[in-house]
């Protein structure tokens, strides 16, 4: 059985969408867990309404479950209080800002039957332009993620912002499945444990198939199966404290003294030359400090999980 985890905060409109297009689904066996990251009222009330007064099927909302978060957990931990409460042998963690067809999860799953070494998954997903009615584009959002320790960027999205021209007949390895629409087997979990909540957004999808790689498991992009998110190319300033947060705290978490050091030097050359291109004197010294601050969280939430680890080992 599919479970399938969505993460509501704030977000109604987005959650109810994704809801109509579950229903869609021409599968039977699949579960919904909704958890409600302490969203306002209004938020809250909209998503009950919705499975209430919809007309949706008796059978349909058997499998819609909701779980009350009493304060914001964050997506990693969200997710991993989902996870708890779920079910299914394979797990699908779905932003609810994405849109897909009526045989997007029966897709997935011909895949996992199909490919039964592969662990960890993601389909296609291209962007689309929510304000847009014609929305879907052709313009790739992403294929998964490669890493490279030693590269300017850590984490790269494979054929970023190219266009979908399916150069990508055969599974696609990766080395992390985006949070996006990320699928994986209940047995990787049991062995690696669920997302670190230390994250509270961004990077704990990479964390969490790195951990698996270690242990032997593998990540795949099913590229004929093709979803989309409604995704963004603006960055705000809190945006970027958490990913140069996380970025570091990744770093003392998987890698040695050298490769820190050299990450380290990276970001650094890449807050001067943020400096030297200041066009708004408003808004981009607000991201300069903003990423100082996500730096120095980083390292000092990298550097407690090394002592606490250090602390375990030699005990």
């Amino acid at each position: 059985m599919l479970s399938v985890i969505l993460v509501n905060f704030n977000n109604s409109g987005h959650t109810i969408n994704c809801l109509k297009l579950l229903e869609q689904q021409n599968i039977e066996e699949y579960c919904i867990i909704i958890v409600e990251n302490n969203s306002n009222k209004q938020n809250k009330e909209k998503i009950v309404e919705f499975l209430k007064n919809n007309k949706l099927s008796e059978l349909f909302l058997k499998k819609v479950k909701i779980i009350h978060s009493e304060k914001n957990l964050g997506y990693a931990a969200a997710n991993n209080l989902g996870i708890h409460n779920s079910k299914g042998d394979i797990i699908l963690l779905l932003n609810s800002d994405t849109t897909f067809d009526t045989i997007f999860l029966q897709s997935m799953l011909s895949f996992f039957r199909k490919y039964k070494l592969i662990q960890i998954a993601q389909p296609k997903i291209c962007f689309y332009n929510i304000k847009k009615k014609e929305s879907k584009t052709d313009l790739i959002w992403g294929l998964g993620g490669k890493m490279n320790c030693y590269s300017f960027k850590l984490f790269v999205m494979i054929d970023f912002l190219k266009e979908d021209k399916k150069l990508h007949s055969k599974p696609l390895k990766i080395d992390y499945a985006t949070g996006c629409a990320l699928f994986i087997r209940r047995n990787v979990l049991n062995k690696i444990g669920l997302m670190d909540n230390s994250y509270f957004m961004y990077v704990e999808d990479a964390d969490l198939c790195y951990r698996a790689k270690k242990q032997g498991f593998n990540a795949f992009c099913n590229t004929k199966t093709k979803i989309y998110h409604g995704a963004t190319l603006k960055i705000s300033s809190n945006m970027r404290k958490y990913y140069f947060r996380n970025r570091n705290y990744f770093c003392f978490k998987h890698y040695s003294w050298h490769i820190i050091f050299w990450q380290f030097i990276l970001q650094f050359m890449d807050l001067i030359t943020m400096t030297k291109n200041f066009p708004n004197k408003k808004t981009d010294p607000q991201f300069f400090f903003e990423s100082i601050k996500g730096i120095l969280k980083g390292i000092k939430l990298g550097m407690i999980k090394r002592i606490k680890r250090k602390i375990i080992t030699n005990s």
